[in-house]
């Protein structure tokens, strides 16, 4: 059994932030191309104006609907990547793992967002000590089934 997982930001108020960002931006190309009116400070003949902000906000739109959690347990051992912060995919073998098992946190604030884990959404995580004493978290919306990936291989 191979475990694979893996998590988008999709919360509603991603989804929301994502809308008004979507929203924002139309309602200043109306006023620009359809009513030949100013956008606050910002007239309807600034096109490099126009342009250069558009493209700031499909680059940030781009980046927030990239972001994702991917996480893999294999009989090698954890492979996870944080997209796009992490490039490539980290590999965690299993003769560099202490100890692993899934656990449920306690959280405050926006959940999704803590210190000291990579995490997309959920209350759960995949708790990894290493051998050299580092501590990795990584949220998991699937705790049963990563639970019995890490029993199979853990002791293999």
């Amino acid at each position: 059994m191979v475990f694979k997982e893996i998590q988008r930001l999709q919360k509603w108020w991603a989804l929301g932030i994502y809308a008004l960002m979507v929203a924002f931006s139309l309602f200043a190309i109306i006023k620009w191309y359809i009513f030949h009116q100013a956008f606050g400070n910002i007239a309807a003949n600034e096109h490099w104006v126009h342009i250069s902000l558009l493209s700031i906000v499909v680059v940030i739109l781009a980046f927030l609907l990239s972001i994702k959690l991917e996480i893999e347990i294999t009989k090698e051992g954890i492979i996870h990547r944080f997209f796009p912060i992490e490039g490539n995919h980290q590999m965690i073998l299993w003769s560099e793992i202490e100890e692993c098992s899934v656990l449920k946190i306690q959280t405050y604030g926006i959940q999704g967002y803590r210190i000291n884990r990579t995490s997309i959404s959920g209350r759960w995580v995949i708790a990894i000590i290493k051998k050299d004493g580092t501590l990795l978290k990584l949220g998991t919306q699937k705790p049963e089934l990563a639970e019995k990936a890490i029993y199979q291989y853990q002791w293999a």
